[in-house]
């Protein structure tokens, strides 16, 4: 399918904040505000907490620190600051402006500051201290959000727990958190939850349910002061620990410091999806991850309103409460929507949308049904599609869409300023038109240690390839256009002369009228297909075998067996059924057909 770059009206791009930010420092235009960050990545850095009026308890002695190299830097050093308190510590006029909404009305800022501090105080009479570790397993909403706040306020770590993960994933998760404390809002199933990570009942907070005295109930905690003090932590005190569900679990849990998470996320929210003061940001999801909780601490450093309503399996809310409530920008995943596009494209198209501005996505591998979905009903050609690279490995964002250019659904335009990026090939040299690895060949204020055995230790992975140099697990292909997401390492493989990546191959497929959904996994050096043929082709050899020509036509290695499935698996995202695909275990095996 082909689809419409949306290119920015010049009205819309002069109200833009990474507009007005670019002047205000003396340049002309966002290639330029790049060209300066590549210089002096520290000078960009000490800029963007300008903008966001960070409040030091202590300020920084050095913007960034390299007595150790640059892949150890250390951002702000020997300041002291606290991410919680910066979201909540606003000028008078800010904290009269709104700053949570949901079904049962408005916080304003001076609203949410007297929560965090009531919680904080309720967390401290727990008996939770500076540097302890807190997983929280609590759907989002407004009392689960002001736990992660207040939690940071008091110096603690948070960690989100999510019912998504797998059995093998949750239990490496926990393994590498180490959790001191739970705080569990499933009611019923808190007592499975202490058998099934092990912890003393005395150190489980339940936040609902049906009371028992085994357990602290969140009712009964005494209350904060009105002026609950937060923890003088140091700007690289952790905040937060998220891991990433990959195809071998969660090996580790990424560590976010307060001033890089409050830093990162506040610049990237503000500048690069645009979010100002009195705008309304709603993220479909329902659990805190990374992504959401990114969006949160984002926009609360921006004095925006973060939106958490909830919306039913048909979607039919979703629509009606974006028009409603005036949402400015909304984030999505493919799960998101998948569950949103239930409802008839029909109904969707009732609602005007005007008010909304963006559409927002961390999602990588999803350039298929879902973006279809998106694109046909959310964005309808006049709303740009916003996509972020990057995720708490790197603490935020390392190529996305800047809103001052076109914005191609299949591509990020741009990397982004502060982050000097490239993609490399396994010799180390750049590389354009075909798959690389990403790297990040400056030090910027991003994730340095993870979560392992209950330790915070110093990530080197990351730098293990090659000097001073970070390189991603991702892969994307350069086209001097823009970035096109290419895979991770068992997507991508050498084929003569030629390295090749199976993502852009399968959405060949699928482009084509009798294929539905399409997966490739490596064997040797030819692929092997699983495809869900579309309706009203039966999947019959004679067709099987014109496909196989036809992809011969097209590539220039062979296509060594296709598998053909009746459907795609009901409910299960297309990177779950992908994962499985690559780990040999087919789902919905129907026949198979070997081109020899």
């Amino acid at each position: 399918m082909q689809w419409t770059t949306w290119e920015p009206p010049i009205v819309q791009w002069r109200t833009n904040a990474l507009y007005h930010w670019t002047l205000a420092l003396g340049l002309n235009d966002t290639d330029e505000l790049k060209k300066h960050a590549a210089i002096d990545v520290s000078w960009f850095w000490q800029q963007a907490s300008k903008r966001l009026e960070t409040k030091w308890i202590r300020r920084y002695k050095d913007t960034v620190e390299l007595s150790r190299g640059r892949r150890e830097a250390v951002w702000f050093y020997k300041g002291k600051m606290n991410a919680a308190e910066q979201l909540i510590n606003k000028s008078k006029e800010g904290m009269q402006q709104t700053a949570f909404i949901d079904e049962n009305g408005e916080w304003t800022y001076e609203m949410l500051a007297g929560y965090v501090q009531e919680a904080a105080g309720k967390l401290r009479a727990a008996g939770i201290n500076k540097g302890e570790r807190a997983a929280v397993a609590a759907e989002p909403d407004k009392q689960s959000a002001v736990i992660f706040m207040a939690l940071a306020y008091i110096g603690a770590v948070a960690c989100p727990y999510y019912t998504r993960w797998t059995a093998e994933t949750e239990a490496q998760a926990h393994t590498h958190f180490q959790p001191e404390w739970l705080i569990i809002k499933t009611g019923a199933f808190v007592s499975e939850a202490e058998e099934r990570y092990g912890l003393a009942a005395a150190k489980i907070i339940q936040l609902d349910g049906e009371p028992s005295s085994k357990y602290k109930q969140w009712q009964t905690l005494p209350a904060g002061k009105n002026k609950e003090k937060p923890e003088k932590t140091n700007g690289t005190d952790p905040a937060m620990v998220l891991f990433n569900e990959s195809e071998k679990g969660a090996s580790e849990g990424y560590v976010l410091s307060h001033a890089n998470l409050f830093i990162k996320s506040g610049t990237e929210i503000g500048l690069v999806w645009d979010v100002r003061p009195k705008d309304r940001l709603w993220w479909l999801s329902r659990e805190w991850g990374f992504d959401q909780l990114f969006a949160m601490f984002g926009t609360f450093a921006n004095n925006a309103a973060y939106c958490l309503f909830s919306w039913n399996d048909q979607g039919a809310d979703a629509g009606s409460t974006i028009e409603a409530q005036g949402i400015t920008h909304i984030g999505v995943d493919s799960l998101s929507a998948r569950t949103a596009s239930v409802q008839a494209q029909s109904k969707w198209k009732e609602y005007h949308l005007h008010s909304l501005r963006y559409v927002l996505t961390w999602e990588e591998d999803w350039m298929r049904s879902d973006l279809q979905w998106v694109m046909n009903v959310l964005t309808r050609g006049r709303i740009p599609l916003l996509k972020a690279f990057g995720g708490a490995g790197a603490s935020g964002m390392i190529i996305a869409d800047l809103p001052d250019r076109g914005v191609h659904p299949e591509k990020y335009n741009s990397r982004l300023p502060g982050m000097v990026a490239d993609t490399w090939d396994s010799e180390g040299y750049a590389v354009r038109h075909a798959p690389g690895r990403i790297v990040v060949k400056k030090p910027w204020p991003g994730s340095r240690e993870v979560s392992v055995d209950g330790q915070v230790k110093y990530n080197g992975a990351p730098w293990s390839l090659w000097k001073d140099v970070w390189a991603g697990t991702g892969f994307l292909i350069d086209d001097e256009e823009g970035y096109t997401y290419a895979g991770e390492q068992s997507d991508i493989n050498k084929v003569g002369q030629r390295t090749v990546s199976l993502l852009p191959l399968e959405k060949w497929l699928e482009g084509m009228d009798s294929v539905e959904t399409a997966l490739l996994r490596w064997n040797g050096g030819s692929a092997e297909a699983v495809i869900a043929p579309a309706e009203g082709w039966s999947g019959s050899i004679g067709w099987k075998q014109e496909l196989a020509e036809r992809w011969l036509e097209a590539q220039t290695f062979p296509l060594k067996s296709i598998q053909i499935v009746s459907a795609p698996p009901d409910n299960v995202n297309k990177r779950v059924w992908r994962n499985v695909f690559k780990r040999g275990t087919f789902i919905i095996e129907d026949e198979e057909f070997i081109f020899t």
